[in-house]
């Protein structure tokens, strides 16, 4: 029978145990408990939840005291009416007071996921101060999870469309290159300007860069944070010097002179050949024009005659075949000469016959 008994016992035990452990976040000290709950586990970057605490206590509580803490750089408090509860960056305080008495009071604190990332939120440092008795019961800590995801339905482009620097411009930017270098002399350094296009107009554009442009190196850092969360840096080097002006004269003069050396061989030779060209050709066009010149009244067969023998004449390159042709010329102009006189001795002989035999 007692071996009964101390099994029931033990089993009891065991019971109780188990279900003290297995209750929800729920922590007790003499009577008192504090809970803290989040309506959702898993928030899409930039959106708000709500986070709830609870305080209880079996006797009146005349006031309650409390530290919260959670990341700020995953969440952030967003403030409301509610004077019980104040802070910022990561610490809240919760001080309350109950002048009737209370046994429980539930707090509601939004919060907006402001980066992607995990933060415990935890309720920790609790003090109730009971109203019968006028002790501080203190509490222990209570906390939840909240993990901040990416959202989907939101834009994850965080490039550049543009990046633009006066008095001096960025040539060929990409915006998939993120590291581009400028010089500017010492005089411009004062009024550099700096324009960043992000592609996505909700896109956040932040430029850090120093107060002002020193001589040597000058580095800026230009982040683009997408509504996603996504981000991506740029890095603009700004050199200060007068190597620009130097290097840019440099460059410049021996383009000029390659210009000039190119164009006059060009201009210059073929004119001195096509001249030569014409001078050479200018006495083998002019014989055969003077040779039909005066052959123009003489009879057909005395210019198939010419022509035939003055072909020979063109085509000789030797100064001898050039004289015989001309004598040859001479002799048969004579020729001519002597037959037209004969023709017309005989013509006129005809005429004066017929004269005398119309008389």
């Amino acid at each position: 029978m007692k071996k009964k008994i101390s099994v029931l016992v033990i089993i009891a035990c065991l019971v109780i145990t188990a279900a003290v452990m297995l209750r929800p976040s729920r922590t007790e000290a003499q009577g008192a408990a504090v809970k803290v709950e989040s309506e959702a586990g898993s928030i899409k970057k930039g959106n708000e939840f709500n986070v709830s605490i609870s305080v209880s206590s079996d006797t009146p509580m005349r006031s309650v005291d409390a530290l919260i803490t959670y990341d700020s750089a995953v969440l952030e408090y967003v403030p409301d009416n509610d004077i019980s509860i104040v802070g910022a960056d990561g610490y809240l305080g919760l001080k309350d007071v109950f002048e009737a008495g209370a046994n429980e009071k539930t707090y509601t604190i939004k919060f907006a996921a402001l980066e992607t990332g995990e933060s415990d939120i935890v309720v920790s440092n609790v003090f109730i101060d009971s109203l019968e008795s006028g002790m501080y019961l203190e509490v222990s800590s209570a906390q939840t999870s909240v993990a901040v995801k990416t959202n989907r339905s939101e834009s994850r482009e965080a490039r550049l469309s543009d990046l633009l620097t006066a008095p001096v411009m960025i040539e060929d930017f990409d915006p998939d290159t993120f590291e581009y270098t400028v010089k500017v002399s010492p005089e411009d350094a004062e009024n550099v300007v700096i324009s960043a296009v992000p592609f996505d107009e909700n896109a956040v554009v932040t430029v850090e860069r120093p107060e002002e442009l020193v001589l040597g190196t000058n580095e800026i850092i230009i982040t683009v944070t997408a509504d996603s969360g996504d981000v991506k840096s740029y890095i603009l080097t700004i050199e200060v010097g007068e190597i620009e002006e130097t290097e840019t004269e440099s460059e410049s003069e021996p383009e000029e002179t390659e210009t000039e050396e190119i164009e006059e061989p060009e201009t210059e030779e073929p004119v001195t050949e096509t001249e030569t060209e014409e001078i050479e050709s200018e006495p083998a066009e002019t014989e055969p024009v003077e040779t039909e010149t005066e052959s123009e009244d003489i009879p057909d067969e005395t210019e198939s005659e010419t022509e035939t023998e003055a072909e020979p004449e063109i085509e000789s390159e030797t100064e001898e075949d050039q004289e015989e042709g001309s004598a040859g010329n001479d002799q048969e102009q004579a020729d001519i000469e002597t037959e037209l006189e004969q023709d017309g001795t005989e013509d006129q002989a005809g005429q004066e016959s017929e004269e005398a035999e119309a008389e």
